[in-house]
């Protein structure tokens, strides 16, 4: 009697715990609740809780929105033809299945299996990935993400270990 209501008990609460660990998980295809291919219209209806900035036309890509929780930049949403085409996520409180998230430095990613060897330089900042060359020029890794670091470059023209990941970009 006592075992049934401790499991009672406590399949509710690994539900929960599940449920939330999702909330932020940001795989090839979605950032927690917010799913590459929805409408502008059922994007905007799931961020109803944060704070969404337009980024004037001339600065972006298409439609294009800050979204934020308070004073913490979760993320950066992109929409073509009403539909999501691109995320890019900020915040720490989203990760990766291999626990890979914004604000680690990169020695903590390489820890976890990315190869520190195949970036591509931008403006500020250094991308890294452990898959095939994208057409852009770019590298993406397996999982079909996109990791921007801090450019802190070795004179091998690897990614410094102490360099800080900025974000994920999915699309």
């Amino acid at each position: 009697m006592i075992k049934k209501l401790l499991l009672i008990g406590i399949l509710p609460l690994l539900f929960l715990q599940c449920t939330q660990e999702n909330d932020y998980l940001v795989t090839s295809k979605r950032a927690g609740d917010v799913v590459l291919g929805n409408s502008l219209e059922t994007i905007m209806s799931k961020l109803t809780t944060y704070r969404l900035e337009q980024i004037p036309a001339q600065l972006s890509y298409g439609q294009e929105y800050m979204v934020w929780d308070g004073e913490e930049r979760l993320m950066r949403v992109v929409f073509s033809n009403e539909e999501l085409q691109k995320v890019e996520v900020f915040s720490r409180k989203y990760r990766t299945n291999e626990t890979v998230r914004p604000g680690m430095i990169a020695q903590a990613a390489i820890d976890r299996g990315l190869a520190p060897y195949m970036l591509t330089e931008t403006t500020d900042n250094l991308l890294i990935g452990n898959a095939a060359r994208s057409g852009m020029g770019g590298y993406r890794l397996v999982q079909g993400m996109e990791l921007t670091f801090e450019n802190k470059m070795t004179r091998n023209r690897e990614i410094g270990a102490t360099a800080r990941l900025i974000s994920i970009t999915i699309e």
